[in-house]
């Protein structure tokens, strides 16, 4: 079979750490992530001043693989947090910690990932971008069949916006918004994938949304590249 998209969720909150549950997915082939899964997960936050140190680990304190960790020095800073684990038995919620006062905590869960090496070495990158809530992505250049590229963005944002739009080709798997510290400006984030189409470099498109924003906001994004299991058959209906 190939990389398959079991769920994401979210969860938000103001306490310095709270858990986003791994059942009752949605938007994928299942409710539940089961042993052997790879879970991707992403926490961001925004602040008034100074950037935070973010983290996300599993059950009973094991701590996820950190795939890219950046704060950004804007008016409203950004700061996010990502990383993997393969899940046990025993993993029913990732746990997302930092500061307090409004932090996004989002996941997505994948079967059918390689169990040794779920990236693929070298392709992987990010990019932050000041004066505009709107993350703007690296490019990669997957080389092996069943990939699946995923984008992975938080923004600040003055006022506090909805959801990022889907970017073309592209599909959601999980997103949220928080309010930091009770004002108008808080943090927006999400994650989106593509299954590589097999043929050509890969950009994930700038993620659009309301207008209404100043120079005051951040963005923050990372592109990763899901490394699929060998001796697979590569049948599926493309979101391309």
């Amino acid at each position: 079979m190939a990389i398959q998209f079991v769920g994401g969720n979210f969860a938000s909150g103001v306490a310095t750490s709270f858990t986003v549950a791994l059942t009752g997915l949605y938007s994928g082939i299942d409710t539940q992530a089961r042993a052997g899964d790879l879970v991707v997960a992403m926490t961001a936050y925004a602040a008034g001043t100074g950037a935070a140190t973010l983290g996300i680990s599993g059950v009973a304190g094991a701590e996820y693989t950190n795939v890219y960790s950046r704060t950004l020095s804007e008016t409203v800073d950004p700061s996010m947090s990502v990383g993997y684990k393969y899940l046990t038995a025993d993993d029913a919620t990732c746990l997302v910690y930092g500061p307090g006062g409004g932090r996004i905590g989002l996941v997505s869960v994948w079967r059918g990932v390689h169990s040794v090496t779920p990236l693929i070495a070298g392709q992987s990158g990010g990019q932050t971008v000041t004066n505009q809530p709107y993350p703007i992505f690296s490019g990669v250049t997957p080389t092996i069949p069943g990939s699946v590229v995923l984008a992975i963005g938080c923004g600040s944002s003055v006022p506090l916006t909805t959801q990022f739009a889907e970017a073309a080709n592209y599909t959601r798997c999980a997103g949220a918004q928080m309010q930091s510290g009770g004002t108008t400006s808080g943090i927006v984030g999400a994650i989106q994938y593509r299954r590589w189409p097999g043929y050509a470099a890969e950009t994930p498109p700038t993620w659009t949304g309301p207008t209404d924003h100043g120079t005051t906001e951040g963005a923050i994004s990372a592109t990763l590249v899901l490394n699929p299991s060998p001796n697979k058959s590569w049948f599926f209906t493309s979101n391309t």
